[in-house]
């Protein structure tokens, strides 16, 4: 069987029109020791596998093309801007 490599994304849902949305990935470069503090701070374990990966500041959505700025999860529910 054949293999693919599998990248990071972002995924998600335009407020405006609904429609689901992916951004690529970034891998954020460190080296070991910046690794190892962030690692510390998200509570990872030594022996589990991963990268971090950049957040964009921005998105646009495909389909109604309104841009919005981001938020993470633990950021509640804040509005989020609309730069239409």
């Amino acid at each position: 069987m054949k293999s693919i490599e599998l990248r990071g994304a972002w995924v998600w849902t335009c407020e405006e029109c609904g429609r689901d949305n992916f951004e690529h990935g970034i891998a954020a470069e460190m080296d070991e020791a910046e690794e190892a503090i962030e690692r510390i701070d998200f509570g990872i374990e030594p022996e589990d596998e991963g990268e971090f990966m950049l957040m964009p500041m921005q998105v646009e959505c495909e389909a109604c093309q309104i841009r919005f700025t981001t938020r993470t999860p633990d950021q509640g529910g804040e509005d989020v801007a609309d730069t239409r």
